[in-house]
């Protein structure tokens, strides 16, 4: 079996994140991953700081869709820039069934993936973060 990411394992990554399953996304990291999200400044390390986040994050932006603009394969790794969207502004975690309020909001964005053994264990998110915040 190769090991080398596919565009079909990125597909069922994007998927996992679209369908908001954390187990479903942890799956595709190593124990002793490294997730950073650059435009915040978040590292996380490990499986549990990245089971933090990603539930953090769907609680914050419960509504956030990703949709692959293009994808460039490596032999260990892969680049793929992404349009991110979210209906209207965030919710504070505090009512997570409150409907978002505000215009949609898009940005643009890539991340570096690096894979060691078929998984991931290093990925780096780079975009915009100000439609986000409203800026």
């Amino acid at each position: 079996m190769s090991t080398k990411p596919t565009h079909d394992l990125i597909q069922r990554y994007v998927d996992a994140w679209n369908s908001h399953d954390v187990p479903a996304i942890e799956a595709f990291f190593t124990d002793d991953c490294c997730y950073e999200d650059t435009a915040f400044g978040l590292v996380n390390t490990g499986k549990q700081e990245l089971r933090t986040f990603l539930e953090e994050a769907f609680s914050t932006v419960p509504n956030m869709h990703f949709d692959v603009q293009g994808v460039v394969l490596g032999d260990d790794g892969v680049g793929v820039g992404w349009a991110w969207t979210m209906s209207g502004n965030p919710v504070d975690g505090k009512n997570p069934d409150a409907a978002p309020q505000g215009p949609p909001a898009v940005s643009q964005g890539a991340s570096l993936t690096y894979f060691r053994d078929g998984l991931i264990v290093r990925n780096l998110d780079y975009y915009d973060s100000k439609p986000f915040l409203g800026i």
